[in-house]
């Protein structure tokens, strides 16, 4: 009887210790790939590696940039979306950090300067608006529970994801290996180095100083990129859906949240540019088309002119630039596309706050030399490839198109950030 019970009991363990490796290797994959760091830790080593961060399984940004901005104490914040992650800090003289993607919405970002004010008072802040944010047709949170999320959280569902990502083929076992075995954290698209799963891919992900590197895409590599010839963003604006809601007037509780952002800079005496951000010209010109269909908007303009703070509009991006190359998709613009709003900026106002921290000289040879491409090539060193037309648009760019097919490419229209609870 004994003997029948030891035996039980060894079975059981074997099989317990069968059962548990592959969440025991999930687990060194994960922690291997910064996925289980929090943001604090990931912002110090990201700063000392210069690496790109792309987390797969972390997708709190606000707390992610909040991190970064009390690490580095800029003098200079750019803050926005998604369409303002093309600023680099090469394009300014002093400390600069990228806070782009820390606000989704404009009662979020009024939340993030409440808490960027805790700790420090920037010298300057360029603020990117998105016309939605002010369409009460686009959904607006008011609470936004994710921000406390601090990146060591949901351990579990992170441990049991690597499964899904085989089943799905987001990411190939040779990778998953190397991650595991040799915490590799380079790819043969670039020559950084990388944290968190989808950076290690692909290099997509967040330079050291906030702005946003789509490595993947630009360089040939993207199999799954949707919006060839903006065939995505004319979809929304046909359906008018996904940021592209149709409306009639400006919603007047938006108008009070930004002019919160506005308030918050006044009250602590930090000069703000304000600037509405592009959409790429062909998308443009469709937009006129249903022009009453998106009448808040030239409400929007109007009203914005108005502000007591600097303000520019570059909605209509023709004046800069008629080409739809420099975009990143319909309606992101790219760093040489950044770099000449700048420069219009000056242009437009030589009497300007930003001027004495813009790299001027640098950023005209720089656009002069990269016209017509979304990257601007600071360290040849750092990638391997040219970009690519991977707008399919007949863009001309140095060099020779990048190859296509890499082992475990395709992630950035495939994987999808998973907040933690």
């Amino acid at each position: 009887m004994r003997k029948d019970y030891n035996k039980y009991l060894r079975l059981y363990a074997i099989s317990l210790v069968v059962v548990s490796l592959p969440f025991l290797f999930n687990f060194i994959t994960i922690y291997n790939a910064c996925e289980v760091m929090p943001y604090e830790a990931i912002v110090k080593m990201q700063q000392k590696l210069n690496a790109i961060y792309g987390s797969a399984l972390n997708g709190n940004l606000f707390k992610y940039k909040l991190e970064m901005a009390k690490n580095r104490r800029p003098a200079i914040i750019v803050l926005g979306s998604s369409r303002v992650i093309g600023m680099r800090k090469q394009f300014f003289h002093g400390s600069f950090v990228n806070c782009g993607l820390a606000m989704s919405h404009l009662n979020e970002g009024a939340m993030f300067l409440e808490e960027v004010l805790k700790f420090h008072r920037p010298q300057v802040i360029l603020l990117g608006l998105d016309f939605w944010w002010f369409n009460a047709a686009y959904a607006q949170p008011q609470t936004y529970p994710d921000h406390d999320a601090s990146g060591t959280g949901n351990l579990l569902y992170k441990i049991k994801e690597p499964f899904t990502w085989f089943a799905k083929d987001r990411i190939s076992l040779r990778t998953y290996l190397a991650i595991m075995l040799f915490r590799n954290n380079r790819n043969k698209i670039t020559n950084y180095d990388n944290m968190g799963v989808l950076a290690i891919k692909d290099s997509n992900g967040f330079r050291e100083d906030g702005s946003y590197l789509h490595a993947e895409t630009i360089f040939g590599f993207n199999p799954t990129f949707e919006d060839i010839k903006f065939k995505q963003t004319l979809e929304f604006i046909d359906k008018g859906g996904l940021r592209f809601e149709y409306g009639q007037r400006v919603s007047p509780e938006r108008v009070k949240d930004f002019h919160k952002i506005m308030a918050i800079c006044r009250r602590h005496k930090i000069p703000l540019v304000v600037y509405l951000a592009p959409v790429a010209p062909s998308v443009y010109q469709k937009m006129q088309t249903m022009d009453r269909k998106y009448a808040y908007i030239g409400e929007l303009r109007s009203y914005l002119q108005t502000l007591p703070v600097e303000f520019y509009d570059f909605y209509d991006i023709a004046e800069i630039t008629a080409r739809d190359c420099e975009f990143f998709d319909g309606f992101h613009p790219g760093e040489v596309l950044d770099q000449r709003i700048l420069l219009q900026i000056v242009e437009q106002n030589p009497h300007t706050i930003l001027k004495k921290y813009l790299n001027l000289s640098l950023m005209r040879a720089k656009v002069k030399e990269f016209s017509g491409h979304v990257l601007t090539e600071y360290h040849k060193s750092r990638y391997n490839f040219p970009e690519t037309d991977f707008l399919h648009l007949g863009c001309k760019k140095k060099g020779v198109g990048g190859a296509r097919g890499l082992s475990g490419a395709g992630s950035q229209g495939r994987f999808k950030l998973t907040r933690e609870n």
